[in-house]
């Protein structure tokens, strides 16, 4: 999913543009819809150009204490060096990243009785980037938290550099229940099929 603060739409059909909407519906399944299109300069970069990520990863319930990983959680937002979070890029030179918000909840929908083992949990984390596998670290951390094998205060141990210098030894979280969720750019004008977003307003 893309998200833009201020949506600016234009229902028109832009003269001499393909029907990029039509065209990419002709090519995917049913469950999945394209309702709209934006017009980008050519220097426009998918990944350099977003303004935020959501990441969601998805768990059991089993015996993990939530109230332990909430209070570690808190910990993590705000602008900080992750480099202990995260598989280490030898491109990158900076390691300090800013988490806007950072969650654990029950899935709705999955999850008529929350504290059940087999409750379905997810937790969900907004940031302005990420580093190389930081939300699966980040996520192994919190379960050894939850499960009494660490305490909530380790994250503060490990953001501090000076304390922990590098990464300890840990097993990152699998890759399966990790979703990118929602990825946020700026303001932009937006072309939508309008007999497409009237029926799917109908579904």
């Amino acid at each position: 999913a893309v998200s833009l603060p201020g949506l600016a739409a234009s229902m028109a059909a832009r003269e001499g543009e393909f029907d990029y909407v039509r065209m990419l519906n002709a090519s995917l399944p049913a469950e999945i819809r394209v309702l709209s299109w934006s017009p980008v300069p050519e220097t426009f970069s998918a990944r350099f150009g977003a303004t935020h990520r959501t990441y969601k990863y998805f768990f059991l319930r089993n015996r993990l204490d939530v109230s332990r990983m909430r209070r570690a959680c808190e910990l993590l937002i705000g602008w900080h060096d992750f480099r202990n979070f995260c598989k280490i890029d030898p491109e990158v030179k900076s390691f300090t990243r800013r988490l806007y918000s950072f969650s654990v909840e029950p899935v709705p929908a999955f999850c008529a009785e929350p504290d059940s083992p087999t409750a379905l949990w997810h937790f969900t984390v907004r940031g302005s980037a990420f580093l190389y596998n930081q939300v699966r670290c980040m996520v192994a951390v919190l379960f050894l938290i939850g499960e009494g094998k660490e305490s909530p205060e380790v994250i503060s141990d490990l953001l501090d550099i000076e304390r922990t210098p590098a990464r300890p030894i840990y097993d990152i979280a699998p890759g399966e229940p990790l979703v990118l969720f929602d990825i946020g750019y700026n303001d932009g004008e937006w072309v939508y099929d309008h007999n497409l977003l009237a029926a799917t307003a109908k579904l």
